[in-house]
Formats: C-alpha cells, structure tokens, sequence
C-alpha cells in the first residue's frame, strides 16, 4: 500500500477551511425521480414526452421540482380607481399569435369594434372588457376566456402549452389607472423538468424499449435543454444536449436507453430539461405505475 498520500482541497460544507471543491459538497442535495406510468407507442419523427409521468421518489425540497403537465397561461387584469379613459388601448395576444386591441370608449361597449365602456364602476369597466374579449369573430372567443365578477379579471389561454405565455401591452395611449398583468404565464407543454433552485445538475433518463409490430432500426432518446422556457415571446426553444440511439428487431425484440448530462441551472424560470424521442418506426416505449421501466432523474451536486 502505498505512503505519504496527501489529500487536500477536499472540505465539507459547514466547515471553517471550506476550498475550491467543497462547491460539490453543498448542501442541500436534491434529487428528484419521475417515471412513465404505461406505454408510450412511437410514432415516426421526433416526438417530445409529455404525458403519463408521476414522481416516484425523491429527497430535499419536498413538493417542489417537478415534470409539468400541460397546462394553460393565464394573466389578470386589475380596473383600480379612477379607471381607464376612454382611447385607451391593451393588446391581447392568444397562444396561436392572434394579437387583438381592445379600446376605452367613453360610455358605450361595441363589442364589433372592441370598444368597451369606461363609464360606471370599476367592476363595470372589467366587465365590459370581459365581453369583449369573449365575443365570437370580433374578440378573442375560442383563443382566450376571461372570468371573473369583479373588478378583477382572469384571461386563460384555450390552448395549453408555453405558446400562450406572451405578452400584454399597451397600445398607444397607456390603459390609464389599470394594473395589468405584464404576460401570461404558466403555460407548460407537458414533461418540462422544472428545477427547484439553482445549481449544477445530473440530469438522466433511462427507457426499456420493446418492438411493438415491426423491426425499428433506429429509435434514439435524447434530452434537451431550454434557456429561455417561461419567456415571453410564445413557444420555448430547445437544443439536444444528450442523446442515445438503437434498434429493435425480431431477433433483438427489447433494449434499453441511457443518456445523462451536466446542466448548469442558473435561472430556474428559464431553464428546463425535456426528453424526446427519435424514430423511423413504431416501437414500444415501457411504462409501469410500479417500476421504473422508463424514467427520468435529476441529482444537485453543486452550486452553479
């Protein structure tokens, strides 16, 4: 065995001579597990996983970290004393890019034209943009919902996803008096790794994959990264950071996938892992509610 073995630069968290790799040893550690609850049947092309997941497991920051379901943006939009004037303008835009503007009038709301009355209370005036916003055609009926009794509203866009987290300005004169929501937000697709603070991160994905009713000669798995997820110009952007390929064949009917990345998460509103996979062909990918057949992990091991 061999002597006089010096290790140095290794220190603890918490400890008065902490060095520059006691980074790596912060606490605390996160860890989050999610798997796929039953079969996912591909289909050719790139197809992002986005459904059937549930976390099975996990430790630090209970309840917070998690794979989004899809789900729909929503904004509010708050008439304060003494409210709007009427020119006034908002412009609204929907999820698929359907931008609308909405302007005070001094006592009447057509809702053709998308004047909404400035006259009464500030219920009054929420309420009158409220049925304007709804109106068929005119409006934004069948993009977005407002509701709501009050003097607050609630839009919520009718198609989920993060295409629908976009923003709410003004057009031309300012909406005097009125607080609006600068965007919508919230808007998830579905199966976006959601990570709870920041850090430096092992992210990986495992999937038993099984050959549905014909041979796939290439099925690949591959984990993708956003930096600008909860922005507010419409649909996220990705790029592939990891990814693992193979095929399923009569004579080799299963397999399974590994891919694992480093991510440095330095905005946890702005950065997102997804999974997808990329196939010529129609394969099985194996879920279980009660194995991890087809799962996804993240690890803290450090500060960004």
């Amino acid at each position: 065995m061999p002597t006089n073995v010096q290790i140095d630069k290794i220190a603890l968290a918490g400890h008065a001579a902490a060095t520059e790799s006691s980074s790596f040893l912060e606490s605390p550690t996160l860890f989050r597990q999610f798997r796929i609850t039953s079969d996912i049947t591909t289909t050719s092309g790139q197809t992002f996983i986005a459904s059937n997941l549930e976390e099975v497991g996990g430790y630090g920051f209970k309840g917070v970290g998690t794979m989004s379901a899809a789900s729909a943006a929503t904004a509010t939009i708050t008439v304060n004393d003494p409210g709007p004037n009427a020119g006034d303008t908002i412009l609204i835009t929907s999820a698929d890019g359907t931008g609308k503007v909405y302007t005070g009038h001094a006592d009447t709301t057509t809702v053709g034209s998308r004047e909404f009355s400035v006259a009464g209370s500030n219920t009054d005036v929420a309420q009158a943009l409220k049925t304007c916003i709804n109106t068929v055609s005119a409006g934004h009926a069948g993009k977005i919902t407002a509701s709501g009794s009050s003097n607050v509203i609630t839009l919520t866009q009718d198609t989920t996803g993060t295409a629908g987290n976009r923003t709410i300005t003004n057009a031309g004169s300012p909406l005097s008096n009125t607080v609006i929501s600068s965007r919508f937000t919230g808007g998830r697709d579905g199966g976006e790794m959601i990570f709870p603070q920041t850090g430096i991160y092992l992210v990986s994905c495992t999937s038993n994959i099984a050959r549905a009713s014909a041979d796939v000669t290439s099925l690949g798995l591959s984990i993708l990264q956003s930096s600008n997820f909860d922005n507010s110009g419409g649909s996220a952007t990705y790029t592939q950071i990891a990814d693992t390929f193979g095929s399923v064949h009569t004579d080799a009917p299963k397999m399974m996938l590994h891919a694992s990345v480093v991510m440095d998460v330095t905005d946890v509103s702005a950065i997102v892992a997804r999974f997808r996979y990329d196939t010529n062909g129609a394969a099985t990918i194996v879920g279980d509610t009660n194995l991890n057949k087809t799962y996804f992990q993240y690890l803290r091991v450090g500060s960004t």
